[in-house]
């Protein structure tokens, strides 16, 4: 039976008493490309709208969505978010669509609609982290699923985040990880190619990443989220999730955490 284990504890009490606060999303999907160069995809629209859903309903997060956008509808969507944001706030940016790397360089790429075989309109590894470190929210995380998007955590053979403990979560440890900043990024893939869809409505890892989501009962990390969902992406494709902090963007070995909200009837 395709089920999920891990440390995560339910939804308790003593975990609703703790000021999580406030959660924010920019979900981003493109699947229609406007240059011959590109070729649509499939399933990049379809992941971001369900992911949106689910950050909504089930974890009370602010949820902006950009579907099928420029470089400068994703500039605009981000640069929001840094005026709104404070210290005390939560904010995860999802990414669908086409990504590349260049060669000579390393540096990989988010490909808007508007790219074009030029890198004009494309956005970098260092874009992105410029974004970040101009945020104030205490938690940020990227969750990245395009070809090539392990370049944002490439360089770290470790990952800088504080490990759950072998026994679960519990409010101290909670707590301890709530005070540190963290810039993580869950992504997709390494330094690959990535499935867009294998036959079904949704990518490979966005299947699972939302699987995992969904069967979360309580409290999860970041780090619970990639290892829950990398053992699915592995036994059915050929890529490979990563999961790490982020260089220079003043990450302080702190977590993303995810918060299942209790569902009143």
């Amino acid at each position: 039976r395709d089920t999920l284990s891990g440390p995560s504890k339910p939804d308790s009490p003593t975990y609703l008493d703790i000021d999580f606060g406030d959660y924010y999303a920019l979900v981003i999907g493109n699947n229609d490309y406007r240059d011959d160069d590109f070729s649509d995809l499939k399933t990049a629209v379809a992941d971001a709208s369900a992911i949106a859903d689910i950050l909504e309903a089930d974890y009370q997060f602010n949820v902006t969505r950009l579907l099928n956008v420029s470089r400068s509808d994703i500039y605009k969507g981000v640069y929001q978010f840094r005026e709104k944001l404070n210290s005390r706030d939560n904010f995860l940016i999802y990414y669908a669509g086409h990504g590349t790397i260049d060669i000579d360089t390393r540096v990989g790429y988010w490909l808007p609609v508007d790219a074009t075989e030029t890198p004009e309109n494309w956005i970098s590894d260092a874009d992105i982290n410029h974004m970040l470190k101009a945020m104030a929210a205490k938690h940020v995380i990227v969750v990245a699923d395009s070809c090539y998007s392990g370049t944002l955590t490439r360089g770290f053979e470790e990952i800088e985040v504080e490990r759950v403990p072998s026994d679960g979560l519990d409010e101290a440890w909670i707590r301890r990880v709530m005070s540190k900043r963290a810039r993580v990024a869950l992504t997709s893939g390494s330094l690959e190619p990535v499935v867009d869809s294998d036959g079904g409505q949704h990518s490979v890892f966005a299947r699972y990443l939302i699987k995992v989501l969904q069967e979360n009962k309580g409290v999860i990390t970041g780090d619970q989220v990639y290892d829950n969902l990398k053992k699915y992406v592995v036994a059915n494709s050929d890529q490979t999730p990563a999961f790490a902090s982020i260089r220079n963007v003043g990450h302080e070995f702190g977590d993303f955490l995810f918060v299942k909200r209790r569902q009143h009837p």
